[in-house]
């Protein structure tokens, strides 16, 4: 089943077609609206994102990855290492964060 992933890429839009940046979507404490920024880099780490953020408080980063285990073809994977490069899927990084009290 890795074949799958062997896809021609087709992700980074633009002429010069380099992986520099990255769209990066998260949902922040289940609010409605997710957030939106371009991020430069092609290897985007926890600590890359929790940088970004400069929120305090304890957090817990959840970001979905393609999973063959649901019918939903998706999981959200929890993440917990700042060396971790986030998972990416559908070309996009989709992340939520959850406050922990």
């Amino acid at each position: 089943s890795l074949s799958r992933h062997k896809e021609p890429k087709r992700a980074h839009s633009g002429p010069s077609g380099q992986a520099s940046e990255m769209v990066v979507t998260y949902f922040f404490c289940g609010e409605e609206i997710p957030y939106r920024r371009m991020m430069k880099s092609h290897c985007l780490t926890l600590g890359h994102f929790k940088e970004q953020l400069r929120k305090k408080g304890n957090y817990r980063y959840y970001f979905k990855k393609a999973s063959s285990e649901f019918d939903c073809g998706a999981v959200f994977e929890e993440i917990w290492e700042d060396c971790t490069v986030l998972p990416m899927y559908e070309g996009k990084i989709l992340g939520k964060v959850e406050r922990v009290d």
